[in-house]
């Protein structure tokens, strides 16, 4: 009996470690179309969790490897819809669903796909990272953890 459970431990422990480093390897993090103005001082980033179970959950957004952007909105729409590129102000905030930074969950299967015709015909949930700074901005990092586990990954604009 006892040998039949250390068999069964081991088994658990290689599988475990099998999809930690499936995950590493594979990060459900997904981005896509980027949007900027002239100067990069706002960005519009399309973003999804690109796996089939599991939410992402963003812990922090940071611009330029330092500092928090000035203004930070998620937009939260479908793929009919699309994302908008508008400013971050106070009146266009309204327009835009958007979600605050503590609350960040991004469903799965949430990237918009694209095949040579277009977009696929399924309308899904898609999201977008909306950063404005008084600064260029050249590369955003985001922080999020998926099934438990920590990462990070740099998006060069």
């Amino acid at each position: 009996m006892v040998i039949i459970l250390r068999k069964a431990a081991v088994a658990v422990i290689v599988v475990l470690l099998v999809v930690v480093a499936f995950l590493k390897m594979n990060p459900p993090l997904a981005h896509g179309s980027v949007g900027t103005t002239n100067n990069n001082q706002y960005i519009l980033l399309s973003v999804g969790n690109k796996h089939t179970w599991g939410s992402i959950h963003i812990k922090e957004v940071r611009i330029n490897g330092k500092s928090e952007p000035s203004r930070f909105e998620v937009q939260v729409s479908d793929t009919n819809k699309g994302l908008l590129m508008a400013d971050l102000s106070a009146s266009s905030k309204a327009q835009i669903p958007s979600e605050r930074e503590a609350a960040i969950r991004l469903l799965p299967n949430s990237f918009p796909k694209m095949d040579e015709t277009g977009p696929q015909d399924t309308e899904h949930t898609i999201y977008g990272l909306s950063l404005s700074e008084d600064t260029p901005i050249e590369r955003i990092e985001v922080s999020y953890t998926y099934l438990g586990l920590t990462f990070e990954e740099t998006i060069q604009i």
